[in-house]
Order: structure tokens, then C-alpha cells, then sequence
């Protein structure tokens, strides 16, 4: 798999509802379906849509949450 989450013809997500790896074919980009670990509404993300969702994440420390540095 490479970095934007596909590999030859499919797209790897997880469930923002039940954290569940989903794999999908890329004919289903934008496609709405339920997921099937928990049945919770998802639409099968773009490689591009990925790629940006991980650009956004913010990593803290566990000392951070507590005040201790």
C-alpha cells in the first residue's frame, strides 16, 4: 500500500464511527454505504481526500494533556 492509502485499484480507510480498516475498490469514491463492522454511514474516501486527512493530524505528547513538560 502506498502512502495515500491505495493499493492497485482499492482504497484503505477506517470507519470514523467504530475505527473498522475498510477496503473499498476505487469505483466507489464518493459512493455512500454502510460500514460493515458497525453499520454506521460512510462514503468511501478519495486518495487526494486521504492524503489530506493526514496532512491534518496533530500528534501531542501524553505530558501535554496533563500540564507536565
Amino acid at each position: 500500500m502506498d502512502e495515500t492509502g491505495t493499493e492497485e485499484g482499492f482504497v484503505s480507510f477506517r470507519c470514523g464511527n467504530c475505527r473498522e480498516e475498510i477496503e473499498a475498490s476505487l469505483d466507489m469514491v464518493g459512493v455512500e454505504a454502510a460500514c460493515p463492522g458497525c453499520g454506521a454511514r460512510i462514503i468511501v474516501p478519495s486518495p487526494a481526500q486521504l492524503q489530506a486527512m493526514k496532512r491534518r493530524t496533530i500528534r501531542i505528547e501524553i505530558g501535554d494533556l496533563f500540564g507536565e513538560g
